[in-house]
């Protein structure tokens, strides 16, 4: 998600770049009325850019403040875009090892079959997600977790997930 603000907030900083160069080629003498539409839609681009930023931060925050839940997030396909430094810590993996579809890497052999499954279909049909399983951590040891993942929708349009894996004892 960071990655996609940050995208989104370079394409709009070159904006008022861009109405500039209109400005010149439509009215070489800056006709005023034009000169207060680019300037009006500037402030907006600066307003949305900024508004942007502080959703990323505030998603930054968010993750941090879980202390103590190891958690993750998907895209829409289901490939994990994130996942926080509890759920490392669990697995001994760093973020780039969990990441993309090599979540499926760490989930036990003997598991896999049914996760991948109910995972495919939650992913289809863009439902919630709550499974028993066990992880295997980068050093071998074999942990149980409840999995569940709860779907990002805006209007009918999944998003992506977030979720989280609670030990089972």
């Amino acid at each position: 998600m960071i990655y996609s603000v940050a995208k989104a907030i370079e394409r709009l900083s070159a904006l008022p770049d861009r109405f500039d160069a209109l400005l010149k080629e439509v009215k070489p003498n800056g006709g005023s009325s034009l000169r207060d539409a680019v300037d009006r839609t500037s402030r907006k681009v600066d307003e949305v850019s900024e508004s942007l930023v502080r959703i990323g931060v505030r998603s930054q925050t968010r993750w941090k403040m879980a202390s103590g839940i190891a958690g993750w997030e998907s895209d829409a396909n289901g490939k994990c875009t994130a996942a926080n430094s509890d759920l490392c810590e669990l697995l001994k993996m760093g973020e780039g090892e969990i990441l993309g579809s090599n979540w499926k890497n760490f989930i036990h052999p003997e598991d896999s079959e049914r996760v991948f499954r109910e995972w495919a279909r939650i992913v289809s049909e863009g439902s919630d997600f709550n499974l028993l399983a066990r992880y295997i951590a980068s050093d071998g040891r074999i942990i149980p977790v409840r999995m569940k993942a709860h779907a990002m929708m805006s209007g009918d349009r999944v998003l992506g997930w977030i979720g989280v894996a609670e030990l089972v004892t």
